[in-house]
């Protein structure tokens, strides 16, 4: 099955410094804002590299889905790898939410109403006081729909609890869980005959005189909405009967694979530090192009201080000259190694950027679900830029180390 991480690069770890430009007061809480949310950037980075690999690639973008609901922070998910359908996998998916497809697909939608369709009926026994079927009968559910099609869901389900021991209660009716699914798949398959005569790419957006206002951008935008909105989405890669979940390492406790995004040190000094390491998602966050304005302004900080050089030879105090050229020569040597460790770090980052698949996205076309993947990568930018900028926090280049670690230890 496919795997994104055979396209990680995984042995190596990126160390890196923000400071505060101003001796800002930060209270512990935003503190730990900060830290939270630099590290939801981080995954999601992760994600999105995950996803643009996949579509480059040729994985079909119909496979690959995004629930509805973040992942639960409280709970360890040692089996967040592989899920298979036909060995109770749609478990854990009815547990965090609907599925939508980062190209609207009628197979995912109908499964989705499916697993409501499940739900509904718990709901209903719960309410009159009936044990609600154990979610390994999804099992069974996807089974009869994989055969039978969508539309044997609800029979498929009064099988269900027509095998359950009620203890002679009598059942409640499933009658209006039943309407409420056949409306919801009539409505899903006359939203995939309207976007028939869609041509998404088509920037003029001709688009038929009777056709509904507000489809296509709910229709076609659903992931790229999930996917700021939630703090911790979780995507998924159709194959068959089993869905890979994309960036496992970082929900999956028991992954060896990789580690996420680590707080290393904060000291309580001023100004205040921040020292973390994460994976080779982080070369988003160090951003290239302003590692290469700062070297700019580095080597422009050495020919001016070369120039100053020059100009205290003229002078005529020779004590004065001598002392001045020793400090400039102290600078100097300052911002020689500062130049030297940008250069350095700019080498590692183009290697990390040639093995791994944190610049992928730049082989993405112009395709709709393309051109959505880029979106979000800017919109993450934003918000880790706000992120780091919101308390004053500025990157320090120079201190970023790149390490090689044995992932098999």
């Amino acid at each position: 099955m496919y795997d994104d991480y055979d396209y990680k690069l995984t042995e190596k770890r990126i160390k890196f410094e923000f400071i505060q430009e101003d001796d800002i007061s930060i209270y512990p809480w935003e503190v730990g804002r900060f830290i939270n949310d630099l590290n939801t950037n981080y995954y999601k980075f992760e994600l999105l590299n995950s996803i643009s690999t996949a579509l480059i690639n040729d994985i079909d973008p119909q496979n690959i889905i995004i629930l509805n609901k973040s992942l639960p922070l409280h709970k360890n998910y040692t089996h967040l790898d592989v899920i298979d359908a036909k060995n109770n996998g749609l478990s854990f998916i009815y547990e965090i939410g609907a599925m939508h497809s980062l190209s609207p697909s009628l197979e995912i939608a109908e499964l989705s109403a499916a697993l409501d369709l499940f739900r509904s009926f718990n709901s209903r026994l719960h309410g009159a006081n009936h044990q609600p079927l154990s979610l390994k009968k999804l099992t069974a559910l996807y089974e009869s729909i994989k055969q039978n099609g969508i539309h044997s869901a609800p029979k498929a389900m009064l099988e269900l609890v027509a095998k359950k021991k009620t203890k002679k209660k009598e059942l409640p009716s499933f009658e209006k869980s039943i309407l409420d699914f056949n409306s919801k798949i009539e409505g899903v398959v006359n939203q995939f005959k309207l976007s028939k005569l869609i041509d998404i790419n088509d920037t003029e957006k001709n688009y038929p005189k009777d056709f509904p206002k507000g489809l296509p951008k709910k229709f076609f935008n659903y992931f790229e909405f999930l996917f700021i909105k939630l703090h911790r989405p979780v995507v998924l890669l159709k194959e068959e009967d089993q869905f890979r979940v994309l960036g496992r390492s970082l929900v999956n406790k028991s992954s060896k694979r990789i580690k996420g995004l680590e707080l290393i040190e904060m000291p309580r000094n001023s100004p205040l530090r921040g020292i973390f390491e994460g994976g080779a998602a982080v070369y988003r966050t160090i951003q290239e192009e302003k590692r290469a304005n700062e070297l700019h302004e580095y080597e422009k900080k050495d020919r001016q201080l070369a120039l100053k050089e020059r100009a205290l030879a003229l002078e005529e105090q020779k004590a004065r000259f001598l002392e001045n050229r020793s400090i400039a020569a102290e600078k100097m040597k300052q911002e020689k190694l500062k130049t030297d460790a940008l250069q350095k770090l700019n080498l590692e980052l183009t290697e990390i950027s040639e093995k791994s698949d944190v610049t992928s996205h730049e082989k993405l076309g112009n395709q709709y679900h393309e051109m959505q993947v880029k979106s979000l990568l800017k919109m993450v930018d934003n918000q880790t830029y706000s992120t780091i900028n919101s308390k004053g926090f500025k990157l320090l280049p120079e201190k970023t180390e790149i390490k090689t670690i044995d992932i098999t230890v």
